[in-house]
């Protein structure tokens, strides 16, 4: 009997080594849900989990509600934040506004923890995000004009 319970304990511990929870894949839909439905396709569904931050009727309260829930669970491995980009991310039919210095005084304050200090890899897709051009002379009030238009 004792052999079979050192068998099953090391049979027990091998799995629980082996079988690892999955990768948490917080994003953050702003506009379109192309760059999230891209990673979904990509990535195997046993290895992540994909978590929407953002709620279908979002108020100017959304991110720090965001950040509670994220709390109250289990942090982010994965942040994908997609969306219009002018010094912040917004979307054509979504109420839901995502601005630079939120995310700097958050990160800073390390209230959203979950979301932002947590995550070992971070997406961010907007137009102009990323752009390899020189410094726009436009104010992020005239690009924004500029993208409704």
């Amino acid at each position: 009997m004792g052999h079979l319970l050192v068998i099953f304990f090391a049979f027990f511990i091998s799995f629980a080594a082996t079988a690892q929870a999955k990768y948490k894949v917080c994003t953050i839909t702003i506009n379109s849900k192309n760059e999230k439905e891209i990673f979904k396709k990509t990535l195997n569904k046993k290895d992540f989990e994909f978590v929407e931050l953002v709620p279908e009727k979002a108020d100017e309260n959304w991110f720090q509600d965001a950040c509670k829930q994220v709390e109250a669970t289990t942090a982010c491995d994965m942040l994908i934040i997609s969306g219009h980009f002018a010094g912040g991310f917004f979307g054509d039919e979504n109420p839901a506004r995502l601005d630079l210095e939120t995310l700097e005084q958050q990160s800073c304050s390390k209230s959203c923890a979950g979301i932002l200090s947590k995550a070992k890899e971070v997406f961010l897709f907007g137009c102009n995000t990323l752009a390899d051009k020189k410094q726009d002379h436009r104010t992020p009030q005239e690009y924004l004009q500029v993208l409704i238009q």
